[in-house]
């Protein structure tokens, strides 16, 4: 009985396995199709953002497990709100969704098939061929005759690397950020909100700002740059907004001091 246990074990192990290698193979084969219909359209490749892909894996495992097919989950999350809950990390100021799903007794999925279904419907077709986005990431989940594939797209700003995010309790922070934006840099700058409006951060002996402070990034390799948070104004929420010349976005990083 324990030998069979064991077999049956190693069995489901290695149909999972064999499901995974095809999932991961359907993924990399729908970025490369995506990719050539938009070249047929004159547009730029999408980038592969692992973020995004590992935010589609889950949106399509979850719909695998909780049998729906939906843009929006049992939560009652939309692709914007999922990227704001589990993905933080990116900054965006465009994000759209694509959904796929088929049941096949004889599990022949092939990314062919789910690019020329997207491809031929209008909603979808307009996600593929959209100029402003830039990046891309898939995510597709295998069960037995069961397939569900996500395609997350974005127009990502920034990325922040650092491993903190939510809070510290440091004096001083000093964030690491990549900049994803095709957009020239030129008056690229980010604007930081205090929790107390009422501390005056000076420019100059006569000038000050209210509340908040810009700061202009410190570039450094690979379209990295850093920012410094001296916490001027105590504990609480300091709201990080980027954007250029005198314009911002107004989706935001949150770092609290505690």
């Amino acid at each position: 009985m324990k030998r069979f246990l064991l077999f049956a074990f190693s069995l489901i192990s290695l149909c999972a396995l064999y499901s995974n290698n095809i999932a991961s193979q359907l993924e990399r084969e729908i970025l490369v199709l995506t990719n050539q219909q938009r070249a047929r359209h004159n547009l730029p490749a999408l980038i592969q953002e692992p973020g995004l892909a590992d935010l589609a894996r889950n949106h399509s495992r979850n719909m695998m497990r909780n049998n729906f097919f939906d843009h929006t989950d049992p939560q009652g999350l939309d692709v914007s709100r999922r990227k704001d809950r589990y993905y933080p990390q990116l900054m965006v100021s465009s994000i759209g969704e694509n959904l796929y799903s088929i049941t096949d007794s004889r599990r022949t999925f092939t990314a062919a098939q789910m690019v020329q279904g997207w491809m031929e419907s209008p909603g979808h077709r307009a996600n593929i061929l959209a100029s402003d986005y830039t990046h891309l990431g898939v995510g597709v989940v295998i069960q037995g005759d069961r397939c569900y594939a996500t395609q997350n797209f974005a127009s990502p700003i920034v990325k922040l690397i650092s491993p903190s995010i939510l809070d510290t309790r440091k004096r001083r922070l000093t964030l690491s950020f990549e900049y994803l934006s095709p957009r020239a840099a030129q008056g690229f700058k980010a604007t930081i909100i205090y929790p107390d409006p009422s501390v005056k951060h000076f420019v100059s002996e006569n000038e000050f700002l209210q509340g908040a402070e810009f700061q202009a990034p410190r570039w450094q390799r690979n379209r990295r740059f850093t920012l410094t948070l001296d916490f001027p104004a105590g504990k609480g929420d300091y709201k990080i907004h980027f954007g250029w010349g005198n314009s911002r976005y107004q989706d935001y990083f949150t770092i609290r001091k505690r």
